[in-house]
């Protein structure tokens, strides 16, 4: 019998250990949308991760994939990463840099250069905060499609794309 295993695309390292930054929770798979009314931020902490690796692993590299109505030079993106215990965290999305909901994480700085930990020996989710400062108008509403991100493990490269659907509201004012 013949079983095949589809997962988030990634560079294997070897069959018989296949390092993975995957989504911890289901939460990000879900559909939101996000009124901008009186801000051009989005705080989008929806990257709650995990390693199913066996050693640490650096971000290396990090995109927010625009879908329909926007592009990344209409934005300013910083990314940091905080850390959190397995299960306490599922993420949050809102029209703020404040999302009260990660403030009881762990401050790791900038996600790019940052380390995360396999899940198997630290017991740690993280997540990867994407705030996005909107510095274009857009007259209708736009998407977020995703994350991509790129990592180093073991001194080899790898890259995943974190699928989100965020639609946004029309930024008339940014």
């Amino acid at each position: 019998m013949l079983a095949l295993l589809i997962t988030a695309p990634a560079s294997i390292a070897s069959a018989t250990d296949v390092p993975l930054l995957r989504y911890a929770n289901t939460g990000a798979r879900d559909a939101y949308t996000l009124k901008l009314a009186k801000t051009c931020e989005v705080g989008d902490g929806l990257a709650v991760v995990r390693n199913d690796g066996r050693t640490p692993l650096r971000l290396t590299s990090i995109t927010v994939l625009y879908g329909d109505g926007a592009t990344a030079s209409q934005a300013n993106t910083t990314y940091t990463l905080r850390s959190f215990r397995r299960g306490t965290n599922d993420g949050q999305l809102g029209a703020t840099f404040d999302l009260t909901s990660l403030k009881g994480g762990v401050k790791l700085g900038n996600a790019v250069g940052g380390v995360v930990e396999p899940i198997a020996t630290s017991g740690r989710w993280y997540d990867i905060v994407a705030k996005i400062l909107v510095t274009a108008v857009h007259p209708t509403s736009w998407k977020i499609s995703g994350l991509r991100i790129t990592y180093d493990m073991d001194g080899t490269s790898h890259s995943t794309v974190l699928a989100q659907s965020i639609t946004l509201s029309a930024t008339p004012d940014c």
